[in-house]
């Protein structure tokens, strides 16, 4: 074997495998809406397998005084990157809206489609909502999944 083409091809492999996994940051730059405490945001997976189209899942875990949002998505091409675009907390209907989003992060990026696994914590500082609304909003050119879930 070639050791240029060894090399060229070990680099290229590490360089795509680096990717996203497990990138996390507490949320956005948006004010703390009252009620909630803290606000996660991991990607769990950068190269999860199929279906794509399931609605994301929430789950309530009132012990810990948090509610969990996970699903599967289409997150574009290398010069996009998912993020939770929104968690707030509407307290006259005790309803949590979360938007997981796709923002453009560069220029000039090869056509490619790339799909993330991610996990979504909100902590609360007393009771949790009654309702979720859980958003996934993928690119443009696909369409958004929306699951309300009621406790």
């Amino acid at each position: 074997m070639n050791r240029r083409t060894f090399v060229v091809g070990a680099v290229g492999s590490l360089t795509i495998g680096s990717g996203c996994l497990g990138r996390s940051s507490s949320g956005n730059d948006e004010p703390a809406t009252e009620g909630i405490t803290s606000r996660e945001f991991t990607i769990t997976d950068s190269e999860p397998g199929g279906p794509f189209d399931d609605e994301p899942s929430v789950a309530f875990d009132p012990q810990a005084g948090r509610v969990t949002v996970t699903g599967k998505m289409w997150e574009g091409n290398p010069c996009m990157e998912t993020t939770l675009e929104t968690a707030t907390y509407d307290e006259s209907n005790e309803t949590l809206n979360v938007t997981i989003g796709v923002e453009k992060t560069g220029e000039n990026c090869p056509d490619s489609l790339g799909a993330i696994a991610y996990r979504a914590v909100v902590g609360f500082d007393d009771d949790l909502p009654k309702t979720v609304i859980a958003t996934e909003r993928p690119p443009d050119s696909w369409e958004p999944q929306t699951a309300t879930i009621e406790r």
